[in-house]
């Protein structure tokens, strides 16, 4: 029986090597930033929806499931997470303003006396 050593008079034969794995990621796939990237897909969608508290806390809840996946390390999918949530908040938020902004201008009192003034020139159904 011929034994096959190496520099160091080690038994390099019977050593057991660690068998590789192809196409899987080393660290595998971090399921925080999977979860925030659903969640700031779903915002985007729901508020585009017009559904207003649903994708508010899709957001925040996506923001920061991302955060912390990026605080574990740096991802692609992490950063994607990251740019959906944000993208939703700012939809969503800006689409929340336009609302209110809406709603608090129909009841200006400026607003009332233009709308009476038509009213008056052209009757109520003239537009």
């Amino acid at each position: 029986m011929v034994i096959k050593l190496d520099d160091q008079n080690r038994d390099i034969q019977n050593q057991a090597y660690p068998m590789e794995t192809a196409g899987k990621p080393a660290g595998g796939t971090d399921v925080l930033a999977v979860v925030g990237l659903i969640l700031g897909i779903l915002s985007i969608l729901a508020c585009c929806l017009i559904i207003y508290l649903f994708p508010l806390l899709a957001g925040i809840a996506g923001l920061v499931c991302s955060i912390q996946s990026r605080k574990r390390g740096r991802s692609g999918l992490g950063t994607a997470a990251l740019v959906c949530s944000i993208i939703g908040l700012v939809m969503n938020i800006g689409g929340l303003l336009f609302v209110l902004l809406g709603i608090g201008l129909l009841n200006a009192e400026w607003t009332q006396d233009l709308l009476r003034s038509l009213e008056s020139t052209y009757g109520t159904n003239g537009f």
